[in-house]
């Protein structure tokens, strides 16, 4: 969803409606898209389809830097090797491509660098 579109915190996040906000009030935000919260779902259900990462990312406390760190080194791994399904795949790399649409047409023109923000 492009960041023009993302209003609603329980369909993009917090973060993306936030930046949704921001751009639509004239402040100049980069141009970007959000992977919504159902996509984010779906593509954590395959990543980690028995919700054990998941579970021991959510029971560490922030007093134990070292062992959140393996933990989210292990979810990282995780996300790496796993396929994402497709649907999702389809939906991050036309809204990617989208990015370079203005200049798509020129001769050589790469596709854009970008950040990318999760509050994973």
């Amino acid at each position: 969803m492009s960041l023009a579109d993302a209003r609603d915190a329980a369909l993009v996040g917090g973060k993306g409606a936030s930046l949704g906000e921001l751009a639509r009030a004239g402040i100049v935000v980069p141009p970007g898209f959000v992977v919504t919260v159902d996509g984010f779902t779906v593509a954590m259900a395959a990543i980690d389809k028995s919700g054990a990462l998941r579970a021991q990312l959510e029971a560490l406390g922030a007093g134990d830097s070292a062992l959140l760190a393996r933990a989210c080194a292990a979810l990282r791994a995780a996300i790496i090797e796993a396929p994402l399904p497709s649907a999702v795949a389809d939906a991050i790399t036309i809204s990617y491509a989208a990015l370079a649409a203005p200049d798509a047409a020129l001769p050589g023109t790469a596709l854009p660098d970008v950040a990318v923000r999760s509050t994973l």
